[in-house]
């Protein structure tokens, strides 16, 4: 659940990403949820259960940064992109498939 707190965090986020040239945060990687694009409905606990795996498995590398799932949520939202259509169909737009 996003908190204030982390809502916060976002919007500060943000702002200080408007004043740099670049951000660099090596080896940092997000995770979003899977979408099931299938018509089994009882693929859908997939979703999160596969996301939730990947993140447990990744968090293990030491080389590598996962963003907090609440915190890229948070980020989500601040940039409004839930009332984005592709936000929805973000597999599609970057060629991934599954």
């Amino acid at each position: 659940m996003v908190t204030e707190e982390v809502r916060s965090w976002a919007k500060e986020a943000l702002e200080q990403e408007k004043a740099l040239k670049t951000i660099s945060a090596p080896n940092t990687v997000a995770i979003l949820y899977f979408y099931n694009k299938t018509e089994w409905s009882n693929l859908d606990l997939l979703q999160k259960g596969l996301t939730i795996m990947l993140i447990t498995d990744l968090s293990k590398v030491e080389e590598i940064q996962i963003v907090e799932r609440v915190k890229l949520q948070a980020l989500v939202e601040e940039l409004d992109l839930l009332n984005d259509l592709n936000f929805h169909h973000y597999p599609d737009s970057c060629g991934f498939s599954y």
